[in-house]
């Protein structure tokens, strides 16, 4: 994405000019060159040509039982299961995982990246695997530019509830430690309950349900599920069983999680961090956090070897602190990728990404989001609350048309109508009105230079 590739095509999501292969090509990660892989599609048929998860091989349950049976019987030299199918099977999604994949729909050839084809063939959720919607086929072109990009720590996200934003948070703490030796994942929420949350329903819950090949060996001492970490090596054993193991390879890598407080990754090296809900924390500047994981992002020169994703929505805080929200507004203020610095980074080192309301919803066959039909059942909803300031208030940030509504002011804290505020706001923006002084030096400057 981030990176000029030949007889490729450019698309300019929100500032950044994110770069696609050719049609049916990919660029190979491994060998470094551009390969074709063609299109798929489920359908010679074009109305009938859309994303469909693609369901697992015929011979793919009784190969993993013999897979199984192997593995209870097999001796500590004995070597490891083969099966030609099955090696085959392995490459191809391995492939699409780290190159990226393209498939029909209605007639249109489509480019998804790796870590966005893992997220809808692999990577299951609470209502099962995600649908292909065009808002996060612009998310992850996004986030791959992020990630890909030198000058760039990651990405600060705004969007509605209930949107997927904390699954796929979930997939890109997880996806870079399960395929990578020494590298740390951690997450940080609004509190340290709801990172513990967000590490058992986005991590530990879709990874157990990875096929075999994807999932790393990973310590069984602290349970199938567990609570705290997961790390992926040989399990804990005492005894001789454990100096048997010491030669063995493993990743080595970690995905953990910690309280929200400013300091808890202080000193540690993380190489993708997830902070969820960074615009709900009540008792946590999320700037002054920032500070602090930024520069666990870096090796000991100074350059970003770690990437962060920073997901919310924006809404009421319940909290005597002051300046909670102020901080996470100054953060996404200072993530403005068309205001870089001559370093070629923003302040924050973060580029940010707006999803707007109206396009979350009301999606067709083909991922593509009635943007009219949802304008009009947001604005009806408000309709019905036009007389109750603190309610609209509420319902605006939830489901925000503007990043300026995500920012709108709680109506409790106010004696006036926010709403109106909000509005005349905007308008001076859009018409600033000249001070007098400066209308009067405007008049006597057409008058000598007329």
């Amino acid at each position: 994405m981030y990176s000029e590739i030949p007889q490729g095509k450019k698309i300019d999501i929100q500032g950044l000019i994110c770069n696609l292969p050719p049609e049916g090509y990919v660029w190979n990660n491994i060998t470094k060159k551009l390969e074709y892989r063609g299109v798929y599609q489920r359908s010679e048929i074009k109305e009938e040509q859309y994303w469909e998860r693609m369901p697992l091989p015929g011979w793919y349950k009784e190969t993993m039982k013999r897979w199984d049976s192997y593995e209870k019987n097999k001796k500590d030299d004995a070597e490891e299961f083969y099966d030609e199918e099955l090696e085959e099977y392995k490459k191809q999604e391995w492939d699409r995982r780290l190159n990226g994949f393209w498939f029909r729909s209605n007639g249109e050839a489509v480019y998804l990246v790796g870590s966005h084809y893992m997220y809808l063939q692999w990577w299951q959720i609470d209502i099962g695997y995600p649908k292909y919607r065009l808002p996060d086929l612009e998310y992850f072109y996004f986030l791959q530019y992020c990630i890909e990009d030198p000058n760039c720590m990651g990405m600060l996200e705004i969007t509605k509830r209930r949107f997927g934003k904390t699954y796929r948070g979930g997939l890109f703490v997880t996806d870079y430690p399960t395929r990578t030796k020494m590298a740390n994942g951690g997450i940080q929420s609004k509190t340290g309950g709801d990172a513990k949350k967000v590490f058992s329903k986005a991590v530990i819950s879709p990874f157990k349900r990875l096929p075999r090949f994807f999932r790393p060996e990973y310590d069984m001492s602290l349970g199938v599920n567990p609570k705290t970490e997961m790390r992926f090596q040989k399990t804990n054993v005492r005894g001789k069983k454990a100096e048997d193991s010491v030669d063995k390879d493993e990743l080595g890598s970690i995905i953990d999680h910690q309280s929200a407080d400013t300091v808890a990754y202080d000193g540690q090296k993380l190489h993708r961090y997830v902070a969820d809900e960074c615009g709900k924390t009540t008792e946590v500047n999320v700037y002054d956090r920032h500070e602090v994981v930024r520069y666990c992002l870096l090796d000991d020169e100074g350059k970003i070897i770690g990437k962060a994703l920073y997901t919310t929505t924006v809404e009421k805080l319940t909290t005597e602190k002051d300046g909670v929200q102020d901080a996470f507004k100054l953060l996404w203020e200072e993530s403005n990728q068309e205001k870089r610095q001559e370093n070629g980074t923003t302040s924050s080192g973060l580029y940010r990404f707006f999803m707007s309301a109206k396009r979350t919803r009301n999606f067709d066959d083909f991922g593509y989001p009635d943007e009219d039909k949802t304008l009009v059942q947001i604005l009806a909803d408000r309709e019905t609350v036009k007389n109750n300031p603190r309610a609209l208030s509420a319902r605006v940030r939830k489901e925000p048309l503007t990043i300026d509504e995500a920012f709108s002011t709680d109506s409790d804290k106010c004696i006036f109508n926010v709403m109106n505020i909000g509005s005349r706001e905007q308008a001076l923006k859009e018409n600033p009105i000249l001070k007098r002084k400066y209308r009067h030096l405007a008049l006597i400057f057409s008058f000598y230079f007329a």
